[in-house]
Parts: structure tokens; C-alpha cells; sequence
């Protein structure tokens, strides 16, 4: 998380700066367009996000992206793989089950 606030500071420091409706625009935009992002990933995927059924999803989801972003730079690969072995077996689980119309 060090690495991706080191990498935003930059950013912060001059939305801060800004008077208080520039700022507080900005950083709702901000805050929509990732939104926008995370259910266009979910409408690709054709999966509807975790949140959605638990709130926990909520607080586990950057957790997840940062996880993501160190096995991209090639640390804890015994672990990502266990993790990856799991999901495989999750997603067939999940994909076997009949989808119900809500």
C-alpha cells in the first residue's frame, strides 16, 4: 500500500490545495469513475461483486487489488498459487450452481 499512496501523493497534494468545491469535486469524481470501473470489470467478468451479497466485500476489495499487484511483481508465488488453486476450485463450484432470476 506504501508503493500506491507514494505513487498518489503527488495528486493528493494538489487536489488539497484546491478551494473546497473544487476538491470536494474532484474527489467525488474520482470516487464515481472508480465505481464505473469496478462494475464494468464485474459486467465483463458476468459476476456481480462480492459486496453485493456480504458488506465485508467492501473493506476486502482493496486488500484484494494490493494482493494482486504484489504476485504481479513476483512475490509470494507459493502463495498465489494456493490462492489460485483455490479460486479454480470456487469458480467451478460457483459456475455449477443454477443462477436464480432475482
Amino acid at each position: 500500500m506504501l508503493i500506491i499512496f507514494i505513487a498518489a501523493y503527488p495528486l493528493a497534494v494538489k487536489i488539497a490545495v484546491l478551494p473546497m468545491w473544487s476538491w470536494l469535486g474532484a474527489s467525488i469524481g474520482i470516487f464515481v469513475v472508480g465505481w464505473v470501473f469496478q462494475f464494468v470489470g464485474h459486467y465483463f467478468e458476468k459476476k456481480k461483486p462480492a459486496f453485493v451479497d456480504d458488506l465485508i466485500g467492501l473493506a476486502i476489495g482493496p486488500l484484494f487489488v494490493l494482493a494482486e499487484f504484489v504476485f504481479l511483481l513476483g512475490f509470494r508465488k507459493p502463495l498465489h498459487q494456493r490462492i489460485l488453486k483455490e479460486a479454480q476450485m470456487k469458480r467451478a463450484e460457483m459456475d455449477m450452481k443454477p443462477q436464480t432470476a432475482s
